[in-house]
């Protein structure tokens, strides 16, 4: 699957984006100032998956994605990733792990 980085988000992930934003297990990173890029994760057992990741479009390509995954991961090494674009996530230093869901792949820090 193809990431078009020039289209928001589809309802479904806006809503669970939504969702954890109002959860206690979850931990927003932002990134400028102005905001130009945050990071979403949610604690599910005892690592901590990314939901969000967003980069203003002006930004990207920047370094700023790379540079939230890098301060999430110096703080908590036990991160993962469910995505259908597995490629990206390993260009923010991921790697995959060997599962999978649906059309989508994990991938760890």
């Amino acid at each position: 699957m193809q990431v078009d980085a020039s289209q928001p988000p589809g309802q479904a992930r806006t809503t669970r984006a939504r969702s954890a934003l109002r959860s206690p297990t979850s931990l927003l990173l932002v990134a400028g100032e102005p905001v130009v890029g945050m990071l979403l994760v949610e604690l599910v057992g005892t690592r901590l998956e990314l939901t969000m990741l967003f980069v203003h479009p002006s930004q990207q390509r920047t370094g700023t994605g790379r540079s939230l995954v890098t301060a999430l991961v110096g703080r908590f090494p036990a991160v993962s990733a469910w995505s259908a674009a597995p490629e990206v996530c390993e260009a923010l230093g991921f790697r995959r792990t060997g599962r999978a869901r649906d059309d989508e792949v994990e991938l760890s820090s």
